[in-house]
């Protein structure tokens, strides 16, 4: 059998990120429940400030192969990453994929799965805090499983916050402002997005009451644990969903932070107060 190889552009083509919902939500709870293999995530800092970081090993039930993905960011924020496909019996190389697409889709439907679960019913004012190449496609995926009906955008570099906020305007057609502080961001929000494309930004402090809060794994970007973009009081506030204990534990999260996984909720989801504060970590 030959390797098949897959540059960014089949990827993009061929990867239909609506048909892997339920794929993924079954992913997860299979992961809960013991039935892949452990996560294991290692990154490390490089030569003129560029991330490099390695995740495997996927596996999942009924599936013979495996996979492990290598990702590595530059010093300008540019991601690079491959994903490889092996053979569960041989080890066989079965498929090399350009995996920079395949990543933030994953990423942005986990949050998508996670808001579906965790966000209030009604839930439809967002905020994000921070911007990076994935902001739209985060928006794109809630828009999935939340009516979404405004955007708020908190960004230190002005230019930056402008020409994302007019594409979410343009490609959602949703309206967009761009926030002077967090405050005016998180106020009345319901839906708040924290990235890592804000750095030096302040810990997140507060949110409204019955508020949900995606985390949003920095690991890539820079060297600030995820947990730390919260600060310790939101955290002790909030009832906190990671996808793996054992990777979040690596992030920064302590144990007695840790409400339960995804997989966890997906299986049994919990009675939610409408006052209860919500935070999804993601990997």
């Amino acid at each position: 059998m030959r390797t098949l190889f897959l540059p960014h552009a089949e990827v993009v083509q061929r990867l239909d990120a609506l048909s892997l919902l339920a794929p993924m939500r079954e992913g997860f709870i299979a992961h809960s429940r013991g039935r892949t293999a452990p996560g294991l995530v290692r990154a490390t800092s490089l030569p003129g400030q560029g991330i490099a970081r390695l995740t495997g090993v996927g596996l999942v039930p009924d599936l013979p192969a495996y996979s492990v993905s290598s990702a590595a960011t530059d010093a300008e924020g540019v991601e690079h990453a491959t994903l490889l496909l092996h053979d569960l019996g041989t080890g066989k190389l079965l498929a090399c994929l350009e995996a920079v697409h395949l990543r933030a889709v994953a990423l942005a439907l986990g949050i998508a799965i996670a808001a579906d679960v965790l966000a209030r019913p009604e839930a439809s004012r967002v905020a994000v805090l921070g911007t990076s190449d994935g902001t739209l496609r985060l928006l794109k995926m809630l828009r999935l499983v939340r009516s979404l009906r405004q955007i708020r955008i908190l960004e230190p570099r002005p230019e930056r916050a402008e020409q994302v906020a007019g594409r979410a305007y343009r490609e959602l057609s949703l309206p967009v402002r761009v926030s002077r502080d967090v405050g005016d961001a998180v106020q009345d929000a319901e839906l708040v997005l924290v990235t890592a494309g804000a750095p030096g930004a302040a810990p997140l402090e507060t949110v409204p009451e019955g508020c949900h809060v995606a985390v949003v794994d920095p690991a890539l970007r820079n060297a600030v644990p995820a947990a730390e973009l919260l600060t310790p009081a939101l955290r002790r506030r909030a009832r906190v969903v990671v996808d793996d204990r054992s990777i979040a534990r690596e992030a920064g999260w302590a144990d007695g932070e840790i409400d339960a996984e995804l997989g966890e909720v997906l299986c049994q989801p919990a009675a939610r107060t409408a006052s209860e504060v919500t935070v999804h970590a993601t990997v």
